[in-house]
């Protein structure tokens, strides 16, 4: 039995559960996941209910996260049984399936044997992948190469005739949004071990591969959200200086009249052009249809949501089919059509007390502007909560261990 100890240490497994999860939250591999909902991600994620059963029977743990997580299954079926004849199962289930794998992460992570170190290199590696991945399929695509499985090209070209980068995810959008929350994740680790804010250049001294990785894939993969997730971020950096604001209301200003042939700037600027108009989401809908089906919902549930009536608050059912023109006139945030406003509010509640450390900070413009608000089954978006709930963890052992010293 000693000899067996030295072979199965129950702290190197818990780290191995974490990587092989975080990593699988963050990437999509085209040839073997295709381009819908991977059976990979859903085969990996069925084993957490077991190894959440061994966390949980372990040794007494706070469990205000499974009680959460339960609540908002729960409140989310009936919601479902209540709206509809028809529930689909297959969809609650998948959900079930999401939260199973992020309790285990936040259990592995708060067990105090995952060193701050060891998720600080895992989040400089998966950003590092994705800056060699992008500088692949950039080449490839020069030489003429359009598709490639092996390194994730999927062929997307801007109107332009440019490479739309999608890395290591199905589409660039995608891949935006996880580069954005994985190195958010870096700054944040690496700035609390220091014991201070840092500069850009700052960080480039730390780790140039990471900050090169981060800045060259999001400024030049081709998306739109790629630029706001940059913004979102270098926010961080400019933050004390009111001149790079004032710079960047007068750079915007400059974008509305100035034609830049660039279509990831286009598209930006006719999203701004479209908030300043009379019909937002009209304008939106004629004018930039790819990035305003995503914003048109968040403007839908603040204009048209009707809290008198009860379809608003248990939703349409889990079998309502969205369709493309729905999107425009009657989808709202997250699950709010099909789950109800009741199931949205038990979402946010489990967010913010499970994920994000406090309600103002970068966390949550994150999870606003690249999440839109919500919660829901994709796998960007459970990336983005495991990394907040590192950031949440660390940092509040950072500020405990200081405050007893």
């Amino acid at each position: 039995m000693k000899g067996l100890s030295h072979i199965y240490r129950p702290d190197l497994l818990q780290k191995d559960i974490l990587c092989f999860y975080m990593v699988l939250m963050s990437i999509q591999i085209i040839a073997l996941e295709g381009m819908e909902i991977s059976l990979v991600k859903a085969g990996a994620m069925a084993f957490s209910f077991p190894i959440l059963f061994c966390l949980l029977t372990r040794s007494r743990r706070d469990m205000t996260v499974f009680f959460l997580a339960i609540v908002y299954w729960m409140v989310l079926i009936c919601c479902s049984l209540m709206s509809s004849s028809v529930v689909s199962w297959d969809r609650i289930i998948y959900r079930a399936m999401f939260l199973s794998t992020f309790i285990c992460h936040y259990y592995i992570i708060r067990t105090g044997t995952v060193e701050v170190s060891f998720v600080q290199k895992l989040f400089a590696f998966i950003v590092c992948a994705y800056g060699v991945t992008f500088i692949l399929q950039c080449f490839f695509f020069v030489i003429g190469i359009r598709e490639m499985p092996l390194i994730n090209l999927s062929g997307a070209m801007t109107m332009g005739g440019g490479i739309k980068a999608n890395c290591l995810a199905i589409e660039p959008s995608h891949a935006a949004r996880i580069l954005a929350f994985v190195y958010w994740g870096y700054i944040s680790l690496t700035e609390m071990v220091k014991g201070r804010e840092m500069s850009i250049v700052e960080h480039y001294k730390e780790n140039p591969y990471v900050t090169v990785s981060f800045w060259m894939t999001m400024l030049f993969m081709g998306s739109s959200t790629a630029i706001l997730g940059a913004a979102i971020v270098g926010v961080h950096f400019f933050k004390k200086r009111l001149e790079i604001y004032l710079f960047a209301v007068l750079a915007c200003i400059l974008f509305m009249s100035i034609d830049f042939h660039i279509e990831t700037i286009d598209r930006l600027k006719k999203v701004i052009e479209a908030f300043l108009s009379d019909d937002t989401v009209t304008t939106l809908k004629n004018t930039e249809s790819s990035g305003g089906s995503r914003i048109a919902p968040i403007i839908n549930t603040f204009t048209q949501l009707d809290v008198t009536s009860l379809q608003t608050w248990i939703g349409k059912g889990s079998d309502n089919i969205r369709t493309h023109s729905a999107m425009w006139t009657t989808q709202r945030i997250g699950d709010i059509n099909d789950f109800g406003l009741i199931t949205y509010i038990c979402s946010l509640i489990f967010v913010f007390k499970c994920c994000i450390r406090q309600f103002f900070c970068l966390e949550t413009l994150l999870f606003a502007i690249l999440l839109g608000f919500a919660i829901g089954s994709l796998h960007t978006c459970w990336c983005g909560m495991m990394v907040f709930t590192a950031i949440k963890y660390y940092k509040e052992l950072y500020k405990y261990n200081t405050s007893s010293s």
